[in-house]
């Protein structure tokens, strides 16, 4: 196995790691917040809603300086740094303290953007043109399995324990000590992560040079806030913005809206206990066969072009969100939907809509790493800052507006997207064809 193969697959070892822990946590986070709301009646019971709003604000603001402050430390010291905020923030549950809890959340947001620009730095100095879609294949197929681990570990909780839902303060205890242990196993994985050099090899850089050579030529080390604008006012970037609001707007989706929907349906009422985790193991299974799809077919050129691979996950996320408009309980039904739920049907549905997820996502990254060959703290600064965005937008939103105006505005912005990745492969081939001119 090659030396940079092996070096992707510890950086994404590590990342998994650590968020499978964030993953297994935010399972039970509504549990956990109402026992030690019933325990000290003083903290607020919605505590937890302030502290993801304070989250993705801290998150979207750091994301803006996030690359600046990882060319100043590198991208090792800032992978260490953002993965010993999340082992502190687990500890922070042992002995649970409410503006505590906010201050960390605070801390946490400025961390993940720490760590996702470091893995972007970290991911781009492990390629080149030959290696990077291989590379971001491998990165996100391994990382998406976070997702998977966490609801892998809700539904054993669920057959295995009674307490998952109702946990006691030692339950609680015990689990974030298991959780904050499995944060300092990918705290170790990326101390003994190597540093990457591929990036010096002229001979194989990304064939999109113009960011970096004409017009962002400061070295690595000097990067700072003002390139970061440089780079996010490009065509390329501004073109790649309505793409990354919609994964925000779909990550909210997922993570918010439909989990607090499915326990509302009446007819799945009985079931919601094992069925609700089922849907996240089946999720995080399509994104890890929608990442390896990505893999053999980009192997098989002549089976899909890139255009086609965003229109096969275009066409199946139209087929998940029609089959959760149809399902899941609205608002104006009092927990129906407009068709009776059919768990197989959405078992279905989840697992088409990660592998949709996965295979976009992928695709977008993998553009983003071609755009930004020598940027990949900022590439990943940019591509975090808006999904956290999309996601704060729709996460606010959803408290005011109803299932189906949610739905609408997916539905809208899933077209505005289409529009947009046919823009930026025009905008491409025009800079190309500047560049063979001059």
């Amino acid at each position: 196995m090659r030396s940079s193969l092996r070096n992707v697959i510890q950086l994404s070892s590590g990342v998994v790691i650590l968020f499978s822990s964030f993953s297994c946590h935010g399972f039970i986070t509504v549990s956990v917040i109402k026992t030690l709301v019933e325990e000290n009646p003083d903290i607020y019971k919605d505590c937890a809603y302030i502290a993801l709003c304070l989250y993705y604000l801290s998150f979207m603001i750091s994301c803006l300086f996030s690359a600046y402050i990882v060319s100043m430390i590198g991208s090792k010291k800032g992978l260490i740094f953002g993965s010993l905020c999340f082992t502190l923030y687990m500890l922070h549950f042992i002995y649970f303290y409410e503006y505590i809890y906010y201050i960390l959340n605070i801390l946490l947001g400025f961390s993940a953007a720490i760590l996702w620009a470091s893995q972007g730095e970290k991911l781009a100095s492990y390629s080149n043109v030959e290696t990077s879609e291989r590379n971001t294949t491998v990165f996100m197929g391994i990382t998406q399995n976070g997702i998977l681990f966490g609801g892998i570990f809700m539904l054993i909780m669920t057959f295995k324990s009674n307490s998952i839902e109702h946990p006691s303060l030692i339950d609680i205890q015990i689990y974030y000590i298991i959780f904050a242990a499995i944060c300092l196993v990918g705290v170790l994985t990326f101390i003994f992560l190597p540093n990457g050099g591929n990036l010096n090899d002229t001979e194989k850089q990304m064939p999109l040079k113009r960011l970096d050579d004409k017009e962002c030529e400061e070295k690595e080390n000097n990067t700072n806030i003002y390139s970061l604008i440089k780079i996010a006012t490009k065509k390329e970037m501004i073109t790649l913005i309505p793409i990354y609001l919609f994964l925000g707007i779909s990550l909210s989706f997922f993570s918010v809206v439909i989990p607090s929907l499915l326990p509302l349906s009446e007819p799945l009422k009985n079931y919601i206990s094992w069925f609700s985790p089922l849907c996240c193991i089946l999720f995080g299974a399509g994104q890890i066969f929608g990442s390896f799809t990505f893999s053999f077919i980009s192997k098989h050129p002549g089976i899909l072009t890139k255009k086609g691979k965003v229109l096969l996950s275009v066409i199946c996320y139209f087929f998940s969100f029609a089959v959760f408009i149809l399902y899941l309980p609205h608002n104006s039904l009092h927990g129906y939907g407009f068709l009776s739920p059919l768990m197989s049907i959405l078992a279905l549905a989840n697992f088409i809509y990660g592998f949709s997820d996965a295979m976009f996502k992928t695709q977008v990254t993998s553009e983003l790493l071609e755009i930004l060959p020598k940027n990949g703290g900022e590439a990943f600064a940019l591509f975090n800052f808006w999904i956290a965005a999309g996601a704060a937008l729709s996460f606010l939103s959803s408290m005011y507006i109803n299932f189906l105006l949610q739905c609408s505005i997916l539905l809208g912005m899933l077209g505005i997207t289409i529009i947009s990745y046919v823009m930026l492969q025009k905008v491409k081939l025009t800079t190309r064809r500047m560049d063979d001119e001059s």
